[in-house]
């Protein structure tokens, strides 16, 4: 399996440990255990591989979140993500492959991060503390 493929278990691609939706800590570059599997690995429904997806790019979310920190999203606004969405989708039809700083699917991955802070920020919600910076 290509590195950074999201296969039977999840690989966290992050730099510094990052917590789960069950405030379950996972170390970086860890594999992710999967509560949906039923043994050996192997996921068996749409809702598992789902679930593995958004550990991973929860876990490159907040680990950017970490390093950029809110502002730079509060200064550009809306605008600001649909030009970095199409600076992302603009790479992605270009190539199908993998980049020299980034590969195809770690691309697909902040596309979908970037919708997600795009609901974020319509909500209210961006900007709210780290877990780890509100004493949680």
């Amino acid at each position: 399996m290509p590195e950074g493929t999201i296969g039977p278990i999840g690989t966290v691609r992050s730099e510094m440990p990052v917590e789960n939706e069950d405030s379950v800590t996972v170390e970086a570059n860890t594999p992710v255990a999967n509560p949906y599997d039923t043994g050996g690995g192997v996921p068996f429904t749409f809702e598992s591989v789902c679930h593995q997806l958004d550990v991973v790019a929860n876990a490159v979310m907040v680990d950017r979140q970490r390093k950029y920190g809110p502002e730079n999203i509060r200064v550009s606004g809306e605008i600001g993500l649909l030009v970095r969405i199409r600076d992302k989708l603009a790479r992605l039809e270009h190539s199908e492959e993998d980049f020299d700083d980034e590969s195809f699917e770690d691309a697909l991955i902040d596309v979908r991060n970037y919708a997600t802070i795009w609901v974020l920020l319509r909500r209210g919600q961006w900007g709210l503390p780290l877990e780890v910076d509100a004493g949680e």
